[in-house]
Parts: C-alpha cells; structure tokens; sequence
C-alpha cells in the first residue's frame, strides 16, 4: 500500500507535489469507482457471464483491493471529504457486493476530516480512528499522511488569509523537517503537528496584530495582508 499511496501523493517534503499529482488520483478515484459498479452489476449473474467459481472469488479480491487501495490514498492525500458528495455509493456498494465494515465507529466523527478529528479528539484517537484504522501503517507513513492533510488544509484556504497561510506553511516545512526516527522523536512530531493544527483552527493573531484586533478575525485578515496590496491611488483628504 505505501507504493501506491507515494506514487498518488508525490513527495511531501513537496509544497506543489498534492496539486501535480492530483489528475492521477481522480483518474484513479473514477476508474475504481467504475469497476466497482461493473461489478456490483454483474455480481448476482457472474457464472451465466462464464466465470468460474475461483474466478469470482478473484475477482471480488481485485474489487476488495482496489477499493480499499482507493479509501487510503484518499485519507492519505486529505480528500477524503472532497469527492465525498460524488462518490456516496461506493461503500454501500463494497459493503453490498465484497464485505461489510464494522458497524461500529458510526456517528459525527467518522464524518470528520483527520485534521477536524484531531482538534475534537486529540492526535493519537485521531489517527486510530482515520489513516490507521486497520493498525498496519508505519509511523512514517502515518506522518506522511497527517503532512498531506495539514497540506491539504493549507492549499484550500490560503486565499482566505494569504499570508496567515503562508506562515502556517512555512512551520509545516519546519515539522516535515523534524526527526521521527524513534519513538521519542516520532512523539515529539505529533505533538508539534497537533499543535500546528489547533493554531490554524484557532488562526491565532500572531505577535504583530494589534491587540484591538484580536477578537475581529476580519480585521486581522485584512491587517495581515495590507502589505501585499499595491496602492494605486491615493485620495489626499480636502
């Protein structure tokens, strides 16, 4: 899976690696959700089709894997919720057809992107419950997954607030950085991405917003991106 996953995802020491790859994984998230539905089609007559019986366990493994494959790169790159509105069948159709998920784990948070999940629940229940639900991944690769997420994050709202974005970019550059060699290094990583996103959910003002500016979050965009607005003209009081 971390084959498929770094070659959807791109390098994520990478700012623009999310956007290049990003025709790769649509193209990906399409052409399995079509298999899916071929097969959820033609399951019930698969041996008037011609397939034997060890041909059609194969082929639900094949469906098994790719969906599965398809559910991680999502969760991996942050676009979990993304697509959601487009592909609301295909679990139910995985479910259907190849094999039902727990029932468990059903409410408000299984909703939640990863970073939405760690400001409710913390970092560690977090990722339990998203990029390493079923408990196989490496803790690089579920560093690499939370890297993409924060990412993602960053890519999407940038336009809101320009340079708080840019900030909040340039210390995740800084927590890509950081060892997570061993275990202590790994948990000294979580807790710095934990609190990355916590600040960028609270957009803290910073240490050079005006302190009657705190409480205005319109104001405090404005303020932070006065400088990068070209003056073209000024209108000199009568």
């Amino acid at each position: 899976m971390k084959a498929e996953k770094r070659y959807d995802v791109g390098d994520t020491a990478n700012p623009q690696a999310l956007t290049d790859t990003e025709p790769l994984r649509i193209t990906l998230y399409k052409t399995v959700a079509t298999f899916v539905r071929a097969y959820a089609d033609i399951e019930q007559d698969l041996t008037e089709a011609g397939y034997s019986d060890a041909e059609a366990a194969t082929l639900q493994k094949e469906v098994e894997f790719y969906g599965d494959t398809r559910a991680a790169i999502k969760k991996h790159s942050g676009e979990e919720l993304d697509i959601k509105l487009y592909e609301a069948d295909m679990r139910r159709l995985l479910n259907t057809y190849v094999q039902a998920d727990p029932a468990a784990d059903v409410g408000i948070l299984n909703s939640l992107s990863l970073t939405e999940l760690i400001i409710e629940t913390g970092i560690h229940d977090a990722i339990a419950r998203k990029p390493n639900e079923q408990g196989k991944l490496s803790k690089n690769a579920i560093a690499e997954g939370i890297i993409n997420n924060v990412r993602k994050t960053i890519i999407r709202d940038q336009l809101t607030d320009p340079r708080f974005y840019a900030e909040m970019s340039k210390l995740l550059d800084d927590l890509i950085k950081q060892s997570r060699e061993d275990a202590a290094a790994y948990e000294i990583f979580l807790k710095n991405a934990e609190e990355l996103v916590k600040r960028m959910a609270r957009k803290d003002p910073g240490s050079g917003v005006p302190g009657v500016l705190h409480s205005k979050s319109e104001a405090i965009v404005l303020f932070n991106n006065l400088a990068s607005i070209p003056a073209t003209t000024f209108q000199c009081p009568a």
